[in-house]
């Protein structure tokens, strides 16, 4: 009888056991950096970059996706990324940002016959001019100088 108890103990830790997978396991991890904050109006487009790590399947194509401040989605395919070129940075340039406010970037890699790897959301600000602000104050200034003068029947400065 005592010979025969170890199976008992066998049979719990085999029942308690978790069912085994062969599900593939996605190691492959990569790092954005969009581009630096920017002023509107100086011509300069919206850029990201992404890092691949050495774990990442290849070949296999990268994705970026601007989200707009308007929440618009606009992809832009940075093409095929095959084993000679992989382990590497790739950058990508976006349009000229035409309203002020904060752009999103998300990168997606997805390799050949894998699952796509998606980043997080990066933030790119666009700010507008300096001057601007400034600008419509002295405008607003002007307008009430201009009022009080024609309200006192002077003529207005020419």
């Amino acid at each position: 009888m005592r010979k025969s108890l170890w199976i008992i103990p066998v049979l719990l830790v085999a029942i308690g056991a978790p069912i085994a997978s062969a599900d593939p396991v996605n190691l492959c991890t990569f790092t954005t950096t969009p581009g630096g904050d920017l002023v509107l109006g100086t011509n300069k487009p919206l850029t990201d970059s992404a890092t691949l790590g050495r774990l990442c399947s290849y070949p296999g194509t990268l994705t970026f996706t601007l989200i707009d401040v308007f929440g618009k989605a606009t992809s832009f395919q940075f093409g095929d990324v095959n084993s000679v070129t992989a382990m590497g940075t790739f950058p990508i340039t976006g349009p000229i940002p035409d309203v002020a406010g904060t752009y999103k970037w998300i990168a997606t890699y997805t390799p050949k016959n894998g699952e796509p790897v998606k980043s997080g959301f990066e933030k790119q600000v666009v700010t507008p001019e300096p001057a601007t602000g400034a600008l419509i104050l002295v405008g607003i200034g002007f307008l009430l100088v201009m009022r009080k003068r024609c309200a006192s029947g002077l003529t207005p400065i020419s």
